[in-house]
């Protein structure tokens, strides 16, 4: 069981930021929502009354799932139908959605482009949470009213409920509605039936971040035409792609215990969280969600992984970074997964550490960036340590390590202070220049740099 090396304060709720629509969104009238199908690259079209881009997300516990899905707007009264496989139907339990209209992107480019012409169109969103779920049993569900008509029986697995198992990691899908939206989508396809394929037993799926390209419907429609998304739960962060028009990115995912515009979950021996880094005005409000949601929910956790989106190089991104890693020191999370590099990095590995393993000291914070699709990473939690393994799309191995506490009493001398120094210091390296350990391994690191950062 996890031992929090300091103790840590609890504070009051941050009240949750809101977000404004585009003003042209506003323009737009429910009775002619939609421009006819030759104004885009990629024709499409918008839900109807039934089900549309079902998705099986993270509940707040590994008993629990959460599911989205989209209707045309104006749709109200929906649930999830769902029973044990196995059992007669007709046992079903029925769980009832919030229904809501959101106004959502259909254009096709950045939204900030002065000459392009922007679309917007009305559709409902319907979001559900199941509690009370099984160990190791699979459920049949399925989502509608009898009214608008069901969506299709679908299935998925619970997975252990011990304190050994693994999720997966993806970098960056970007679905751009601009640039083989097809093609990208084949791919994106291609990359979750790879790991899942490998790694059949895992418990989610996550992803870094920037699901779409320009936060546009169709891009978040493509994101999750997997089936896998049906047959997984799966967990995102808000991206700075999905943030284009944050209406669109809200309506079509689920998130548990919100706070801030960030979240967290807990998954067996592990605690997640997830925080939205785009909005670099609200930094202390991210600390103080991040020092709140660790002391009242770490507690009797092996593990503490934070997640979010923004990569080492984003100049704007900086002073956020740089608070938020002296954060994470303090409050001694253990993994940091985040996405938008542009190649595989993570934290150099400490003096004295053995190839392939890493011992994390008081403070100190292992982070790992994954470069875009199709790179994806498995981390297999037990009690003991957590086993990251990243592939590139042809399933081939680009780095793995194992990540192990260290017994209590072999720290270096310093005291706590100096593992926290050491986490701020390390969790800078990594963040601040990501590309140096894929440079030095590919042999692109000057000798001069190389004699500063030998790894």
């Amino acid at each position: 069981m996890r031992n929090r090396f300091l103790a840590i304060a609890t504070v009051a709720a941050v009240a949750t930021t809101s977000v404004l629509a585009p003003s042209a969104a506003s323009q737009v009238q429910p009775e002619n929502p939609v421009v006819g199908k030759d104004a885009f690259q990629y024709k499409f079209d918008l839900p109807n009354r039934e089900p549309h881009d079902v998705v099986l997300q993270v509940g707040e516990t590994q008993d629990s799932v959460r599911l989205n899905w989209v209707t045309t707007f104006g749709i109200t009264g929906q649930s999830v139908r769902i029973y044990e496989a196995g059992t007669d139907a007709s046992t079903a339990k029925e769980v009832a959605a919030t229904s809501a209209d959101a106004e959502v992107n259909l254009t096709e480019g950045p939204l900030d482009e002065p000459d392009l012409k922007q679309f917007f169109a009305p559709i409902a969103h319907h979001k559900a949470t199941v509690t009370g779920l099984k160990e190791n049993t699979k459920y049949v569900y399925s989502v509608g009213s009898e009214a608008d008509g069901w969506s299709k029986e679908l299935a998925f697995t619970t997975g252990s409920y011990g304190d050994s198992w693994n999720f997966l990691f993806f970098g960056d899908p970007k679905l751009y509605n601009t640039q083989d939206l097809d093609g990208k989508t084949d791919a994106w396809a291609n990359t979750v039936n790879q790991a899942t394929t490998k790694y059949p037993k895992s418990a989610f799926l996550l992803s870094a971040g920037n699901q779409s390209g320009h936060s546009a419907y169709i891009e978040h429609s493509k994101f999750l035409s997997p089936e896998q998304m049906r047959k997984y739960r799966l967990a995102v962060n808000n991206g700075s792609n999905d943030n284009i028009h944050k209406p669109t990115y809200n309506a079509m995912y689920n998130h548990p215990t919100q706070g801030d515009e960030n979240y967290w979950f807990a998954y067996n021996n592990a605690l997640i969280v997830s925080l939205d880094s785009n909005d670099v005005q609200d930094i202390e409000d991210d600390a103080v969600f991040v020092r709140n949601t660790i002391a009242q929910q770490a507690k009797g956790k092996d593990w503490v992984i934070v997640t979010f989106h923004h990569r080492q190089e984003d100049q704007q991104f900086t002073q956020w970074r740089e608070r938020m890693t002296q954060v994470f020191a303090e409050a001694d999370v253990d993994l940091v997964l985040s996405g938008s590099g542009d190649a595989y990095s993570r934290t150099k590995v400490p003096e004295g550490n053995k190839a392939g393993g890493v011992e994390k000291q008081e403070g100190e914070v292992q982070y790992v960036t994954v470069g875009p699709t199709p790179d994806w990473t498995s981390v297999e939690v037990s009690p003991e340590s957590l086993k990251v393994s990243t592939s590139d799309g042809q399933g081939g191995n680009v780095d793995s390590f194992t990540l192990t506490r260290a017994v209590e009493g072999t720290q270096p001398s310093g005291s706590s202070k100096a593992g926290i120094a050491f986490g701020i210091l390390a969790g800078l390296l990594a963040l601040i220049g990501g590309g140096l350990l894929f440079a030095s391994q590919s042999g692109l690191l000057p000798k001069e740099l190389k004699d500063l950062f030998p790894f």
